[in-house]
């Protein structure tokens, strides 16, 4: 008996695993909150469900020129680095405009209800930032 590793390879499942994750997460998220827990430790169950969905999304996608069995390098995120690239941006903007709304909420120029969940976005992003930008330029570095 052979083991065959779970991979997702056409975009229309990559899709659906989304679709399906936010779904999950969402409920999961709605469903401890009709506990009335504390903010912070909703804050941080929401943080731990969605690394947990979106890195074992990024070691399950594949793209079509990667290999089906072997376990993806612990830096890659992506197949090419044009999208590691692009997704690495969006995460830092995401992060830069998360981090002003903080600074804004903190000087008292706008409401800041969570501040804790904001700081936890801003990290999160900046992690995604700096693990997608890493991601591209060791993909650029390798097919050369």
């Amino acid at each position: 008996m052979t083991f065959r590793p779970w991979r997702i390879v056409t975009w229309q499942y990559k899709l659906l695993y989304i679709v399906v994750a936010a779904f999950f997460w969402l409920g999961l998220v709605s469903s401890v909150s009709l506990l009335k827990p504390t903010v912070i430790l909703l804050d941080v169950l929401a943080l731990v469900v969605f690394a947990f969905v979106y890195f074992w999304a990024v070691r399950t996608f594949r793209g079509t020129n990667e290999d089906y069995f072997a376990p993806r390098a612990w830096w890659r995120m992506t197949a090419k680095p044009t999208l590691s690239r692009s997704l690495g941006v969006i995460a830092a903007v995401l992060g830069v405009l998360a981090a002003l709304g903080l600074l804004g909420g903190l000087l008292g120029l706008t409401t800041l209800s969570d501040p804790v969940g904001q700081v936890l976005v801003v990290a999160a992003c900046a992690a995604l930032a700096y693990l997608y930008l890493t991601s591209a330029r060791r993909l650029v570095r390798e097919t050369d």
